[in-house]
């Protein structure tokens, strides 16, 4: 991993991030999570930024003196593929789904109302 530049801000995290689509330099807590309150609150252009930066927070944190990223233990991967949608995604899809079959259903019982009376 490359290290961050000194005096590295959030906007250095989200410049790394257009880059390439990834984090690859090493920064503080702090500077991820400055980037994550500009990711946030420019969320049509920084959205797909702010799980790259959540994950990078873990494996790229600059720690003086220690190597960026080898010595942080990250979770077993739990066998779980949803095919690289987030959980958020997966819920919205889910409810947009569940909404227009209930207002399928309202329309056809509205339609049958009408033709009946």
């Amino acid at each position: 991993m490359l290290p961050a530049a000194a005096l590295a801000d959030g906007q250095d995290i989200l410049d790394d991030f257009d880059d390439n689509g990834q984090i690859n330099g090493c920064y503080t807590v702090e500077e991820f999570n400055e980037a994550l309150d500009l990711a946030q609150a420019d969320e049509r252009q920084y959205g797909a930024a702010v799980d790259i930066i959540q994950e990078a927070r873990v494996t790229n944190i600059a720690v003086e003196g220690e190597p960026c990223g080898e010595e942080i233990a990250v979770a077993a991967d739990s066998g779980d593929d949803n095919g690289g949608a987030s959980i958020a995604l997966i819920i919205g899809i889910v409810a947009a789904a569940g909404a227009a079959g209930i207002g399928a259903a309202l329309f056809v019982h509205q339609r049958s109302r009408k033709r009946a009376g």
